[in-house]
């Protein structure tokens, strides 16, 4: 009888908000009368015969202007799962601001994520930011989310991307649990020049010769302070503020 009830309840609540995807075109256009210059994009399913909501995009032009003129060239790029009723996932672009502190630019929310989303997402970040082709001077920092990878390769092929260390760490140690390695691996991610990296490269590698030989075979370029370029004023090696 429980289950019954509750079987009524999530169908009238589900009926609720289902009537409420109808109203997103007057939301968007909401959004740029009382944020002039906002940009609010919307996909429709095109394999549907009658309108379907697919995904939408949100920039604020307060977060554009704020971004453009306070803040550091450095977006953190991330994606997660949507838990409720409504099932999708969220893509956000975080930014650094003067104080190294979080500053959002933007944010969609898609139907999963894929090679087509992110770049559907990139697109339009690229648009509203000015980015240039290649995007010579930016930092990227991401995690190895489904098609991000191959999307910021086709539209920013001269970006420094960074690799969320964090997360490399976290597969790594699923072979490597000992805490000494963790210590290590740290300091080999904050290490600030060459001559620091190969120290502490060695250390690990004495202890671990297999595990350091995993480990290097995610380029250090992208997860290791020793090799960020000069210029982006930021030393994270993680993607924790996305």
């Amino acid at each position: 009888m429980v289950k019954r009830a509750k079987v009524k309840v999530i169908r009238k609540v589900m009926d609720a908000r289902s009537g409420e995807y109808s109203r997103l075109f007057d939301y968007a256009l909401e959004l740029k009368r009382s944020n002039p210059g906002s940009s609010v994009h919307i996909a429709l399913d095109p394999e549907e015969e009658e309108p379907v909501f697919r995904r939408i995009y949100i920039f604020m032009d307060a977060c554009r202007r704020g971004f453009l003129d306070g803040c550091r060239r450095v977006i953190g790029l991330d994606g997660c799962f949507l838990k409720g009723p409504m099932k999708g996932e969220l893509f956000s672009a975080i930014g650094r601001d003067a104080n190294n502190q979080i500053y959002p630019i933007a944010w969609a929310v898609v139907e999963y994520e894929n090679l087509s989303s992110w770049k559907w997402f990139l697109g339009h970040l690229q648009k509203d930011l000015n980015i240039p082709y290649g995007a010579d001077g930016c930092v990227f920092i991401t995690d190895k989310q489904k098609g991000l990878l191959k999307a910021i390769d086709q539209y920013f092929p001269m970006v420094e991307h960074r690799m969320c260390a964090r997360h490399i760490y976290a597969n790594w140690r699923k072979k490597y649990r000992l805490q000494e390695y963790q210590k290590r691996f740290w300091k080999i991610a904050k290490a600030c020049n060459e001559m620091m990296f190969n120290h502490y490269k060695n250390k690990l590698a004495a202890k671990t010769p297999k595990g350091w030989d995993d480990l290097q075979k995610q380029d250090p370029v992208h997860w290791c302070q020793a090799w960020f370029k000069i210029g982006a004023n930021c030393e994270s090696v993680d993607n924790n503020v996305s």
